[in-house]
This record gives structure tokens, C-alpha cells and sequence, in this order.
């Protein structure tokens, strides 16, 4: 952790247009950061300043109003971290010219540089993507290669790190980007902190994908015309993985027998029940592993797992390693309070033994 001798100025850029979400959500965890600091009676990190081509209020993509000081208020130098956020049409502000040639002229300076969403059309467009991976806003990634062929650009992460250069994929993603950024700073306690108290389910990683297991299957599930009845149980499922779920007990909620309830999800989701809730408690077991000092063992009780084996098998079907060479992978916690090492060893991808077979009765 690097010691803080001064006050970091984040400069959050805010195009006209922009999702009020993407410019309000990482202020708040800079901010919040510096409350958490101070009831340890620390002094603040951050200095959190919003700033647009001529200042004043700058209408958000939900017609909401944010007040911002002009770009020639700041000293590039006395920035630390310059954030460019973005908005559902990103179209009319890549014709600032002015605005781009401040962003390349400022990032430079900058001990880092972030975009949220289509922000970093503006960085790509300020020449500062070319050769990097990136990510942008979900839906836009064909009109960004166009523009930008030179930018290595990636569909799932929902944020990436090129050197001092980083992306989030969507609003939401860069609140997941500012407690990085937190955790780099002031370390992992205090980025767990900040989440716990801005009431995040949990502090993602950037390779996470952008969409979760729940969502993917949601969104198939709206495609296909589906029984919303499906898309209500698996939320129901998805707040109790801890608990044993069995086929019989989401058929009974689904008010069906269980032989008619297996044969209805196969047919709307393509996957068993079973599948379907293993891939949901692995997808749990790694957030914790990433973010908790925990023992695997306590983690694949909170996931909902019989015990840690078969958390492991499942992991290996899943992930292609165990949990304990993922944690050590991500640089997790291979003991309570003992930090993994990370990178000690290549991890290959395991062959995938045979499914388990599962009765009707038997935990999903």
C-alpha cells in the first residue's frame, strides 16, 4: 500500500449527455473512502472535483442537472486520477475537438486515467487506447472497433487495467473500477469497507464477466417468451444458495410436480436445475475467494456446497482449477489474514470428470 502524503485530486470529466450514474456512482466511492478514513482519524485521500468543456450545469442523459467548473480550473499536473465518463450517445460529443485535444494533452500528466462506459470512446478518440485493451458500454462494441481498430477491445471484463489506463464497461462497472482504484491506494480493508457501507453485494474484479449467470439466463428466458414464473424462482434461488435447494423444492414453488417442473426448465433454459444452481454457487465461491480471508472450506459452506470437495469438483467442471489455485491466481487469501501468493504457480486446465448424477430429491 502506497502511503498517502497528500490529497489526490480525481477529476471526474463530464461530457454533455452523460449517465448520471456513471459520473455520481465512482464520486460517491472516493467520497465515501474518505469518510471511512476519517472515523479511523486519518486524514482524506481524496479531493473529488466534476469538471465540463465551459462549466455550470451540464444536462445527464436522465434530464437531471450536475453543476461542474470549467476544464481551465485545473492544473494538469495537480491531477491524480482524470475519470471520462460517457453516456448512451457518445455520437455528437467525439465532435469537441476541443474537448478530445484537452484529454490528450491532460492524461499524460496524470498519474492514472479512466473511462466509464463511452467514455472511452473519448479516450480511444484522445489516442490514448491504441494498442491497449479496453472495454466499453455493452451494445456499442461494433461501432467502437470501427472507429478504433488499433484498440484491442474486449466484450466481457467489466473493467480493465492497461498500465495507468483503465476501463469500465457500464455505469454500475465503474463503482466496481473506483473501489480498485481505492483498494490500490489504501488497501484491500478500506475497499471492503467503502463497499460494505455504499451496500455493494460485493466488490468485483475486473475479470468478472459483464453479465452474471442470473442475468444470461434471464435474458434467455425474455428472449424465448418464457414463464416470468422461471425468471421470480430464480431470483428466489439465487437469495438462498446457501441453503440446500432441491429439485422437489423449486418444482413445489413452481406449484408442479418435480418430474414435469425438470422437464419445463430444461426446455426454457437449455440446462438442468441442477446445472443451473451449481453454476450460481460457483459463481458466489469465487466473489468470496476474491474478497474474503475465510477458509475454502467455510466459503463452500456459504455457497451452499455439501463441503469442500464437492466445491472443488465443481470448480474444476466449471473454472477449469480449484478454488484454492483460483484464489491463489487472483492474489486472494489462502488462509484467514494470509495473503496468497500469487503467481507461484501456471495453472493448466484440469480435464472435466463426468457430471454427477442427481436425483429429484437430492440437494440441486
Amino acid at each position: 500500500m502506497e502511503a498517502i502524503s497528500d490529497v489526490r485530486c480525481i477529476a471526474v470529466l463530464v461530457p454533455d449527455g452523460s449517465s448520471i450514474v456513471s459520473v455520481a456512482g465512482p464520486a460517491e466511492v472516493f467520497t465515501v473512502a474518505n469518510a471511512v478514513l476519517a472515523r479511523a482519524d486519518r486524514p482524506p485521500a481524496y479531493r473529488v472535483t466534476s469538471v465540463s468543456r465551459r462549466g455550470g450545469l451540464v444536462g445527464t442523459s436522465s434530464g437531471l442537472a450536475l453543476q461542474t467548473a470549467p476544464l481551465e480550473t485545473l492544473t494538469p499536473a495537480g491531477i491524480d486520477t482524470l475519470l471520462v465518463c460517457g453516456g448512451p450517445e457518445i455520437g455528437p460529443v467525439l465532435r469537441d475537438a476541443v474537448l478530445i485535444d484537452w484529454i490528450g494533452q491532460v492524461a499524460p500528466k496524470a498519474a492514472r486515467v479512466g473511462s466509464i462506459g463511452t467514455g472511452s470512446f473519448l479516450l480511444a478518440a484522445a489516442g490514448l487506447l491504441n494498442g491497449k485493451r479496453a472495454v466499453t458500454l455493452a451494445g456499442h462494441g461494433d461501432d467502437f472497433r470501427t472507429r478504433y481498430p488499433r484498440v484491442q477491445l474486449d466484450d466481457d471484463p467489466i473493467y480493465v487495467q492497461a498500465g495507468k489506463v483503465w476501463t469500465a464497461a457500464g455505469m454500475t462497472a465503474g463503482i466496481d473500477m473506483a473501489l480498485a482504484l481505492v483498494r490500490a491506494d489504501l488497501g484491500p480493508q478500506i475497499g471492503l469497507d467503502v463497499a460494505r457501507e455504499l451496500v455493494v453485494f460485493m466488490a468485483r474484479s475486473g475479470s468478472q464477466a459483464q453479465r452474471s449467470t442470473l442475468l444470461n439466463l434471464q435474458e434467455r428466458l425474455a428472449q424465448r417468451g418464457a414463464d416470468s414464473m422461471l425468471t421470480d424462482l430464480l431470483g428466489w434461488v439465487a437469495t438462498r444458495l446457501s441453503q440446500p435447494t432441491t429439485v422437489t423444492d423449486m418444482a413445489g414453488r413452481a406449484g408442479m410436480s418435480p418430474r414435469n417442473f425438470a422437464r419445463f426448465f430444461v426446455r426454457s433454459t437449455g440446462q438442468t436445475p441442477a446445472k443451473v444452481v451449481e453454476q450460481l454457487r460457483v459463481e458466489r465461491a469465487c466473489h468470496l475467494l476474491e474478497a474474503s480471508p475465510v477458509s475454502i472450506k467455510a466459503i463452500a459452506a456459504q455457497s451452499g456446497f455439501v463441503d469442500d470437495e464437492r466445491m472443488r469438483r465443481a470448480f474444476v467442471r466449471q473454472v477449469g482449477c480449484t478454488p484454492a489455485e483460483y484464489r491463489a491466481r487472483l492474489g486472494g487469501f489462502d488462509a484467514p489474514g494470509r495473503k496468497a501468493n500469487s503467481g507461484q504457480r501456471h495453472l493448466r486446465r484440469a480435464p472435466l470428470p463426468a457430471q454427477e448424477a442427481r436425483s429429484q430429491g437430492e440437494p440441486a
